[in-house]
């Protein structure tokens, strides 16, 4: 029973011919669903559920910057100039920070790669290091036949497995409960279950806290890439070269 239908908020959207529309107090939902075909409604049905537990120890709140995700750090605290989150629902919310952590894990690799890359012995270009800059290796590298076979595939077969088990473990599948090219309500934006070491912490304030430094490393290493491409294309020269070592 809702005490309080102040506090309601409500929800309607148009997917593959059905109307759905949802009313949600506190921690409880009512989904209401029309299927329509040549602009009549064929049946309706509606149905009361519990809404799932907390994810990592986040539940949702609207009235919150983001609906209360981690993120927001000193000096700035929540820094959103642009207002791109302002009346933007829960659900592309989570896209957002979906993106916004995953560019940022790729991000932190690339620029660890440029480094690495550069100015370290490789299988492509021996020991001397200053070789080829960052950004011209793949192109060099693929030109190579056996280079191609030894690295370029097996990179990207890599790749097309990451994202496979990204899509599969957090985004609804075509035909199921939810909406294409949404993310599923049980899935917490950017926990895929890959923890071998077991770092995750059980804590949600700890959890939210190590969150927070991810996205913080993240965001600069979003930075740190695009200044390393801008800067190598410019100079033509790697970074480390462009500094003197």
């Amino acid at each position: 029973m809702v005490e309080n239908v102040s506090m309601c908020t409500h929800n309607e959207s148009c997917v593959d011919g059905q109307i759905r529309e949802s009313v949600t107090c506190g921690s409880w939902k009512l989904i209401i669903t029309f299927n329509q075909s040549n602009s009549t409604y064929l049946s309706h049905y509606f149905f009361l559920s519990y809404l799932a537990a907390p994810l990592n120890g986040w539940v949702p709140d609207e009235k919150l910057p983001c609906y209360g995700l981690p993120g927001a750090i000193a000096p700035f605290g929540f820094f959103d100039p642009l207002g791109l989150t302002k009346d933007v629902k829960l659900g592309e919310i989570k896209r957002f920070r979906e993106a916004e952590v995953m560019h940022g894990r790729v991000a932190m690799m690339a620029a660890l790669g440029y480094i690495i890359g550069e100015s370290t012995p490789t299988m492509a270009y021996g020991m001397d290091v200053h070789h080829t800059i960052a950004i011209n290796q793949l192109p060099e590298i693929s030109n190579n036949i056996a280079f191609f076979w030894t690295v370029v595939f097996p990179f990207f077969l890599t790749i097309n497995f990451a994202e496979s088990w990204r899509a599969n473990t957090g985004w609804n599948e075509p035909g199921g409960p939810g909406p294409l090219f949404t993310l599923r309500e049980s899935y917490y934006p950017g926990d895929i279950g890959f923890d071998p070491f077991g770092l995750k912490p059980t804590d949600a304030t700890e959890f939210a806290n190590m969150q927070t430094k991810e996205l913080s490393n993240g965001r600069l290493a979003m930075l740190a890439a695009a200044g390393f491409c801008a800067q190598e294309l410019i100079n033509g020269k790697g970074i480390l070269e462009n500094l003197g070592f």
